[in-house]
């Protein structure tokens, strides 16, 4: 099995037990994420932002509220890595951001269109974002953001 350079977290269980043998440690998406929870207000929107560094409201191209976030990578390669993490991730949780990539420069924009704005999933997706652009090359100073 091929292990990624993830941080664990909500998103992976740890132990699996096969069917015969001792439990194994390997990373599987936790399936309770696919839960979708209802729209969140503002004020609770803005709550959970200050858990979040750099993380800010917006809106999409259909005025849904939104979070988002311009994250500088290192490299091309290095950002285009985080984008194939995070449409890994997002395709396991069946919850997809919007993603624009300007050369080391990623911008990550969540919001859940079946709700008609960001729910605590959002919250969830962008922390994890955080912990994937880490991994993926983050430029220093951006991190601490």
């Amino acid at each position: 099995m091929i292990l990624q350079s993830w941080h664990e977290s909500a998103f992976f269980d740890t132990s699996v037990s096969p069917l015969a043998g001792p439990p194994v440690a390997a990373y599987f998406l936790n399936l309770r994420v696919n839960q979708m929870s209802s729209r969140l207000d503002e004020t609770a929107v803005i709550a959970g932002l200050k858990t979040l560094q750099g993380w800010q409201l917006a809106s999409d191209d259909e005025q849904r509220t939104a979070i988002e976030k311009d994250y500088s990578f290192t490299s091309f390669n290095a950002a285009f890595a985080f984008m194939g993490r995070v449409a890994l991730t997002a395709e396991r949780a069946n919850h997809h951001p919007e993603l624009l990539n300007r050369y080391r420069r990623v911008l990550v924009r969540w919001t859940s269109h079946s709700e008609g704005g960001v729910t605590a999933l959002d919250l969830k997706m962008a922390a994890t974002c955080d912990k994937l652009a880490i991994d993926s090359g983050l430029k220093a100073q951006d991190s601490l953001k």
